[in-house]
């Protein structure tokens, strides 16, 4: 419960510095004519929706206050679009063989990988880097051999956790 919150905390700081302030209106409500045109004829004037006896007015905002740290966004977005391309070229690319896996989809926080066996992480490693990958798994991967371990590393940024393990990407 306290991680699950932990998490809505940062998403939230997240998406609160990235926020385009630009887009924020302000609504009127009007329904004397000549207040209407008055704002229809404003520079802040934004679009008109007529109603049953008066009029929805969107409004831009006049001042902006920006105050966002869309710095502290863009950061973020680029790490983790590193973080993915270090995974399919380090990781994937280096370990698998290119007829062995196929991306299906991608963003910046997960992949949808296809491989042509059942147990890819023991049996499409390439057989020369079986020892090196037994080594390196778990600067990738949670660690696997320990359960409160296991839990520790589920909540780990930068591994790569397996959130579903299936037959088809519907």
């Amino acid at each position: 419960m306290i991680a699950e919150t932990m998490k809505l905390v940062g998403n939230s700081a997240f998406g609160r510095s990235d926020m385009d302030m630009s887009r924020h209106t302000q609504v009127k409500y009007e329904s004397n004519e000549d207040k209407i045109k008055s704002r229809i004829e404003h520079f802040t004037f934004h679009g008109l929706e007529e109603l049953n006896d008066s009029c929805e007015i969107t409004m831009k905002k006049r001042r902006l206050n920006d105050k966002n740290p869309i710095h502290l966004s863009i950061a973020i977005y680029q790490l983790a679009k590193l973080r993915m391309l270090e995974f399919y070229y380090d990781c994937t690319d280096f370990y698998f063989d290119r007829s062995d896996f196929q991306y299906q989809e991608m963003d910046t926080d997960s992949a949808y990988i296809a491989f042509s066996c059942n147990n890819p992480f023991q049996e499409c490693v390439k057989p020369e880097l079986r020892d090196h990958f037994k080594q390196h798994k778990y600067d990738w991967f949670p660690r696997d051999y320990n359960t409160e371990v296991a839990k520790f590393d589920r909540r780990t940024p930068g591994l790569f956790k397996d959130e579903w393990y299936g037959l088809t990407l519907e």
